[in-house]
């Protein structure tokens, strides 16, 4: 099988402490949330950026509706605040969680907006009259991570609590639940074609799941370090995981074949996809972000 290679294009350090979380908002621009509660707006081409100020903590997580061009931001402030990307201003503060806000993510239609948060729940905001529709309560502890169906208005969560469960947005009901983990479930992620899922934990393991089924398709341990992020590529067949011990991991699961690369001498906190899947953001400790041109 060919070797994929990763080729360092941009290394940069554009925030004062550490980066939560990275989405790029086109081929052109890269976003990032800092604990130095500030969200970056890189521009790849230029390597300028601009600084979204609002937030009085941490900014924990980033979402991007395209259509729009708005940005959602969750914090440990307790908000989700809505940025209009084109003025560079924030318009909305939302607050419907008790403890810090730890993802924000739009449904397929982009009509909802969901939250997580350290206080075990789940709020789903109407995105036409920003009310809070619904709280969604199941999870025993902190509420890591959240995706939607790309296809369907099903939520699924993971928890430090070891579960994942999929929930129906517009009843707010639960249709299945499942011990996913034997430590907490750091990330959760639908492929894009919604015919699987992959989940990583702080035990060590990146599962993927079968969407209809539930049944583990492929299963990959690393001693020794916990997942902090796992992604899938646009077109559903390689997983970049993100981990505590400073490498990157390309996983194609359907072929069993992986790479391993040491990116980072600390925790690489979040790696993601550009949309045509030829580069990948990396972020680290200390406000460092890189991209990575993948040749594959």
């Amino acid at each position: 099988m060919k070797v994929m290679k990763l080729e360092k294009i941009i290394e940069t350090k554009i925030h004062s402490d550490d980066i939560y979380q990275t989405i790029w908002l086109n081929e052109g621009y890269v976003a990032s949330s800092s604990w130095d509660k500030t969200i970056s707006i890189l521009d790849v081409r230029k390597l300028t950026f601009t600084l979204l100020k609002k937030h009085e903590k941490g900014v924990t997580s980033l979402d991007y509706h395209q259509a729009d061009h708005l940005l959602a931001s969750g914090s440990t402030d307790l908000t989700v605040r809505i940025w209009d990307i084109e003025k560079g201003e924030a318009i909305l503060s939302l607050r419907g969680h008790r403890e810090a806000v730890l993802g924000v993510k739009w449904n397929v239609d982009q009509e909802l907006l969901a939250s997580c948060s350290e206080d075990s729940t789940i709020a789903i905001w109407d995105t036409k009259s920003w009310k809070l529709e619904r709280v969604l309560k199941g999870h025993r502890y902190a509420v890591f991570s959240i995706d939607w169906h790309p296809r369907e208005d099903i939520l699924l969560s993971g928890s430090s609590d070891k579960k994942i469960i999929f929930w129906d947005a517009w009843t707010g009901k639960k249709q299945r639940e499942i011990n996913a983990h034997s430590r907490a479930v750091r990330t959760v992620k639908f492929s894009p074609n919604g015919k699987y899922f992959v989940t990583g934990s702080w035990d060590g393991k990146v599962i993927v799941w079968a969407y209809d089924s539930l049944e583990k398709v492929r299963e990959k341990y690393f001693p020794n370090t916990t997942i902090r992020c796992a992604r899938w590529d646009p077109t559903g067949g390689i997983v970049a995981i993100s981990r505590s011990d400073g490498f990157l991991t390309l996983w194609k699961p359907f072929d069993s074949w992986s790479a391993h690369y040491r990116v980072y001498d600390l925790t690489v906190r979040c790696a993601s996809w550009s949309p045509n899947g030829k580069k990948l953001v990396v972020t680290s400790n200390g406000g460092m972000l890189t991209i990575f041109k993948v040749n594959i």
